[in-house]
């Protein structure tokens, strides 16, 4: 019974790491279609160091082990665009946790200030209320839908104004949005489906395209 047991649990082990094997190869295949669709390139494997190269972005300085795959980039409309599945872990022992992330960063020929915006959630609402508060906006419902922290108020006036907080109250699930320096970083904190990046590139390319670029710098990149 011990023999069977051990038996099925080694034959249950090799079905995964099949069937991950799989899951894999047609992952690098959807997405090298989309680096297609995109007019972009493709590159299965990270040979840059994108933890390294996008270190000012809070996003790469959390955990170790920090992987990218699934490469998608390269210049389209005034933009360098890079695009990646990515993950790092936290923790240790038992308590270690892997945790993934589907990005779009684009870097641009203008300089930022530092910005963040995030649906609001629980936590943030109970920090508000003992004075820990983020930037609020005319707009309550906004307000009330977002997190957005800057280091410069006047900053996050200009970017998010009346036509921005409409364009990100369309969407029921919005990526996080971190900006800094030259680089404007969307991302969800899971994996989404190739063809999902399309819609995110999209996303990043409609805020950036309605951020009034008088408040820009040139970027000394």
């Amino acid at each position: 019974m011990k023999l069977l047991f051990i038996i099925l649990i080694g034959v249950v082990a090799i079905a995964g790491a099949i069937y991950a094997y799989y899951a894999a190869k047609k992952r690098r295949e959807d997405m090298a279609k989309v680096a297609t669709q995109l007019g972009l390139s493709y590159e299965p494997k990270d040979l840059s160091g994108k933890d390294r190269i996008y270190s000012s972005i809070s996003l790469f300085n959390k955990g170790d082990a920090h992987q990218a795959s699934n490469i998608i980039s390269g210049n389209k409309e005034g933009a360098y665009v890079d695009i990646f599945d990515y993950q790092y872990s936290t923790g240790s022992g038992k308590n270690r946790t892997t945790h993934l992330v589907s990005a779009c960063i684009l870097k641009i020929p203008q300089q930022f200030r530092t910005l963040y915006i995030r649906p609001e959630n629980f936590f943030d609402k109970i920090a508000g209320a003992i004075g820990f508060d983020d930037i609020d906006f005319e707009s309550k419902e906004f307000s009330s839908r977002f997190y957005v922290k800057s280091n410069d108020k006047k900053f996050a006036y200009d970017i998010i104004h009346p036509q921005m907080m409409e364009f990100l109250m369309r969407f029921n699930r919005m990526p996080l949005i971190e900006i800094t320096g030259c680089y404007l970083a969307f991302y969800y904190q899971s994996v989404i489906e190739p063809e999902a990046y399309i819609g995110l590139y999209n996303f990043a390319r409609e805020f950036y395209n309605k951020t009034p670029h008088y408040v820009l710098e040139e970027c000394r990149r």
